[in-house]
């Protein structure tokens, strides 16, 4: 049986739980990266600054979690 150690670095800041799937320490939303198997190789900036991911087979390395007491779709402060 083959198992696969996967590791992401991840912070608690400004009480939001945010990852870092880049593994590079960058916690930025305009990060993106193509997946390959388990692992994020050919890691990339989409370059435009928006956000966006540069096209098909991208995806973002980084997602922010919060909590949302009373579920109006914004982050509370806690």
């Amino acid at each position: 049986m083959l198992y696969r150690i996967w590791k992401i670095q991840f912070r608690f800041k400004d009480a939001k739980g945010e990852l870092d799937e880049s593994g590079t320490g960058e916690f930025s939303d305009k990060r993106c990266s193509s997946w390959t198997d388990d692992a994020l190789p050919d890691y990339k900036s989409s370059g435009d600054g928006s956000g966006s991911c540069p096209g098909g087979g991208y995806e973002s390395t980084y997602e922010r979690f919060c909590v949302d007491n009373n579920m109006d779709g914004t982050c509370d402060t806690i």
